[in-house]
């Protein structure tokens, strides 16, 4: 009966192998699944496990398939890939407020999510294409957040992409020092440096940096810095306008996408059938215009105007690069 009553939990099983086990650099293949599967005492023959992985496929899980030598099968997408957590990890590191057991136990508790690899990112090969790319980037912000915390220079070399897509490296190659000062991680990973060569804060990205190495030597334009935060310099260079309250008038169908974006803390001012209006303060940028877009004009903004001209004058500008 034991045995039995385990052969209807084989699906659940697979599904916690495979989690467990893999990740898009560690497959594991059906003689192995198998192997594991006897550990629960569950027995099934290939053609199970065929029918078991597309079953799973089906309920939804990104089960994919990797052919060299061996036939191996991965979970290619989770919720957070192991590289961005190994980057909340990395960042738990600067906290002042948790001592060393609580990032302990914090970490072991991250590394969950991502399986047994979860917290690898080390010895991956430019073969691995993408997923390579992103966990580049991801230690390379990982390094640059750290100098920033640690009052610390940078050494690095630029690029840029060509239509290619191949790296054109800046300076003939050479490595250049920055210092750190600011991050912006809502639209990929972003950094506001001193450069000391021009006296001036430039902006690089950590997609577009390589060979990070910090410097045992202090960050410089502190004073610079200051100066530019009071001056609203360093807000326009990542192109953060200041926070408004809008107002919008939306279809009352769509409250789940509102409160998805927005939050709960909108305040409503007016109900009817049909229509809702309510207002917010957000900022009115690009991120908040493709929202509205998507949409598909079920979303208003109703005032100010001057929020209200701009996005329109967005979506003219896109229609004009259509035509």
């Amino acid at each position: 009966m034991a045995k039995q009553s385990n052969q209807k939990l084989r699906l659940l099983y697979i599904n916690k192998i495979l989690h467990e086990s893999t990740d898009e650099f560690h497959g594991i293949t059906l003689a192995q699944i198998s192997e594991e599967l006897a550990r629960y005492g569950i027995y099934a023959e290939r053609k199970t496990l065929y029918d078991d992985i597309e079953c799973l496929r089906l309920f939804g899980i990104d089960i994919e398939v990797k052919r060299d030598s061996r036939v191996r099968y991965y979970v290619a997408k989770r919720e957070m890939s192991g590289a961005e957590l190994r980057l909340i990890c990395d960042l738990l590191d600067f906290s002042s407020s948790l001592s060393q057991r609580e990032k302990s136990d914090l970490e072991k508790r991250i590394g969950a999510f991502g399986g047994k690899y979860g917290l690898q990112t080390k010895g991956v090969s430019q073969k691995d294409g993408d997923a390579s790319f992103e966990i580049g980037a991801l230690q390379s912000a990982t390094l640059i957040y750290r100098a920033m915390a640690g009052n610390r220079k940078i050494n690095c070399r630029c690029f840029d992409w060509n239509s290619q897509k191949q790296r054109i490296l800046s300076n003939g190659g050479a490595t250049v020092s920055f210092s750190p000062w600011y991050a912006d991680f809502s639209n990929g990973f972003r950094f506001i440096v001193f450069d000391d060569v021009t006296e001036s804060f430039k902006e690089i990205r950590a997609e577009r940096v390589l060979d990070v190495k910090i410097l045992d030597v202090a960050r410089s334009g502190d004073a610079d810095f200051l100066r530019a935060m009071e001056n609203g310099e360093i807000a326009r260079m990542i192109d953060q306008e200041p926070m408004q309250m809008l107002r919008f008038r939306a279809s009352d169908d769509c409250m789940n996408d509102i409160v998805d974006y927005f939050g709960i803390g909108i305040t409503v001012t007016s109900h009817s059938d049909n229509t809702v209006e309510f207002s917010v303060r957000c900022t009115p940028d690009k991120k908040l215009f493709s929202w509205l877009f998507m949409q598909g004009g079920r979303v208003e903004i109703i005032a100010p105007d001057t929020a209200r001209q701009e996005y329109i004058r967005s979506l003219n500008l896109a229609m004009q690069n259509i035509q």
